[in-house]
């Protein structure tokens, strides 16, 4: 990320999730904080306090890909966005240690894109 910005991204975290992504937006738990302020205020909130909000943002969208980002978030509401921690699994890091990797299965079910067979 710090050589080649967020785009570098893009491809390396639609593997470990399983999605199928074309921008990253990589943020802090502040943003969120800060959105969720904005609930029930509407999108024109949203738009006035942008430069507050892309403060705390690395992406490598264009401000067109931004706005579109914005007018999509009007059509569905800034009271339907709800934060989701992608769920993560413990896997042997190869050095006596361990990390955490996106349970892309678990986060899929998640977002609905994968249900249970039945």
């Amino acid at each position: 990320f710090a050589a080649s910005g967020a785009s570098a991204c893009v491809a390396p975290l639609a593997k470990a999730a399983n999605l199928r992504m074309t921008h990253v937006m990589l943020a802090t738990d502040g943003v969120w904080d800060k959105l969720e302020k904005y609930k029930g205020s509407g999108v024109t909130a949203l738009l006035s306090h942008g430069a507050d909000l892309l403060y705390d943002i690395d992406t490598d969208m264009t401000t067109a890909d931004l706005t579109e980002v914005a007018e999509q978030v009007q059509s569905m509401g800034i009271n339907n966005l709800t934060r989701l921690d992608a769920p993560t699994t413990k896997e042997d890091d190869g050095a006596g240690g361990s990390w955490e990797v996106i349970n892309s299965s678990q986060l899929g079910a998640s977002l609905g894109i994968m249900v249970p067979k039945s």
